[in-house]
C-alpha cells in the first residue's frame, strides 16, 4: 500500500514538473510591464473605442503636470483599499492595470463589467479611497455600462469638468455626485432605457442633455445666470422607480426667476418635474430682471447692453447672464435670445 502511494505521489510530482516546463510563466502568459503602460495588454478586455477613449482620459495632464493615468496607477499600487500587495500579482489585477479600477468594475458574481468608478470602499476598515481625476471624460460610442463619480454615500470630489456618454448602447446607469468642477453632462442617443437610474446631483451643472430611452425625445437643461441644476431619475437612493424625472435649480445668489421654454416662463418653483416619456428644452434663469419688475423683457436686455457700455448702472448679480463675472454685450444677446425662444 505504501509503495503504491509513493508511486502515485512520484507520478503526480513528475506531471507537475513537466507542466511547469511546458507552460509559459505568468509573466509570459500576461505580457506587459506594469511600469510601462505602452506594453499593457489592452486588447484582452476592451474594445478599440473604449481603449482609445480611456487612453485620451488618462493622458490628460493637470496644472502640476500629472496625468490621470499617473494618479490611477499610483492609487492602485499604494493601498488600493487595503488589499495585500501580493493581490496585485494576479492575472485580474494585471488587466486592471490595463485600465485601472476606475474603468474596470466587478459585479457580485466576480465577473467584470465595463464601468467607471472613482472611489473604493475597503470593507475591512470601512474607509473610502478615491482618486482626484481632472479634465473631461468622453466615452461616447463605447460599451460602457455604468458611470459612478462620487455618490450620496461618498462624494469623492474630483476636478472632472464634463462627462460625455453619447451613443453608448449599453448604458444602464449614471451617478455623478458632489463634483464641484463638473459643469456639463451629455448622454444623447443612448438607444436603451436606463434601468439603474440617473443621479446628477450636488455638482455645478450648467448644461445637461440626455435621453431616457431610444425612442424618446431628448431632455435639454441649460442655465442663465449664477446657478446650476440637478437631475435625478429612478435613482434607488433618492426616488427609486418613480417614472418622473426631477430637476432642481440651485441659485448661488438667492435669485431664481423661473424655468423658461420657447421664450416663455413655464414654472416659478425651483423644482421641475417631467414624465419619462416626454422630452423638454428648459432654461433655469437666475439673472436678467435688472429693472426689478418681476419679468424678463427686451427692456432688461437693453439695460444690460447699456450697462456693459457704462452708459447706465446695472446690477451685476442680475446683469451677468453668462456667469462670467462681469457685464458684456454677450449678456444682453443671451437674454434677448432667451426671450425669442432661441437660447
Amino acid at each position: 500500500m505504501k509503495k503504491t502511494l509513493r508511486i502515485i505521489v512520484s507520478v503526480a510530482l513528475l506531471v507537475t514538473m513537466l507542466s511547469m516546463t511546458l507552460l509559459p510563466s505568468f509573466a509570459e502568459a500576461v505580457p506587459g510591464d506594469p511600469d510601462d503602460p505602452s506594453t499593457w495588454p489592452f486588447d484582452t478586455v476592451f474594445s478599440e473605442i473604449m481603449i482609445e477613449k480611456f487612453r485620451a482620459f488618462y493622458d490628460q495632464v493637470d496644472e502640476s503636470g500629472i496625468t490621470n493615468g499617473d494618479k490611477a496607477l499610483e492609487f492602485t499600487r499604494t493601498g488600493y483599499g487595503g488589499y495585500a500587495p501580493q493581490w496585485y500579482d494576479s492575472v485580474d489585477m494585471r488587466y486592471m492595470l490595463t485600465l485601472p479600477y476606475f474603468s474596470f468594475c466587478w459585479d457580485w458574481t466576480g465577473q467584470h463589467i465595463s464601468g467607471f468608478c472613482n472611489y473604493f470602499l475597503d470593507t475591512t476598515t470601512m474607509r473610502y479611497f478615491s482618486c482626484v481625476f481632472h479634465g473631461s471624460l468622453d466615452l461616447s460610442g463605447s460599451e460602457i455600462r455604468g458611470i459612478t463619480i462620487g455618490s450620496p454615500l461618498h462624494a469623492a470630489p474630483t476636478r472632472i469638468t464634463s462627462v460625455t456618454l453619447n451613443d453608448c448602447e449599453n448604458l444602464t446607469g449614471v451617478v455623478i455626485y458632489g463634483q464641484p468642477y463638473c459643469t456639463e453632462f451629455h448622454g444623447l442617443n443612448t438607444r436603451v432605457d436606463v434601468v439603474n437610474g440617473i443621479c446628477l446631483d450636488q455638482c455645478d451643472f450648467r448644461l445637461i442633455e440626455l435621453q431616457l430611452g431610444a425612442e424618446r425625445e431628448p431632455i435639454i437643461v441649460k442655465t442663465l445666470g449664477n446657478g446650476s441644476v440637478n437631475f435625478v431619475y429612478k435613482y434607488p437612493a433618492i426616488n427609486n422607480d418613480d417614472p418622473m424625472y426631477h430637476i432642481t435649480a440651485v441659485s448661488k445668489t438667492g435669485e431664481f426667476l423661473g424655468w423658461y421654454s420657447d421664450g416663455q416662463r413655464i414654472e416659478t418653483s425651483t423644482a421641475y418635474v417631467g414624465n419619462e416619456t416626454e422630452g423638454a428644452n428648459l432654461t433655469a434663469v437666475f439673472a436678467g430682471d435688472v429693472d426689478g419688475d418681476g419679468a424678463l423683457t427686451v427692456a432688461d436686455a437693453l439695460t444690460i447692453m447699456r450697462g456693459s457700455l457704462g452708459v447706465v448702472d446695472c446690477p451685476l448679480t442680475m446683469g451677468d447672464i453668462d456667469g462670467s463675472g462681469d457685464l458684456s454685450i454677450a449678456d444682453a444677446i443671451l437674454l434677448a435670445r432667451l426671450l425669442l425662444g432661441v437660447a
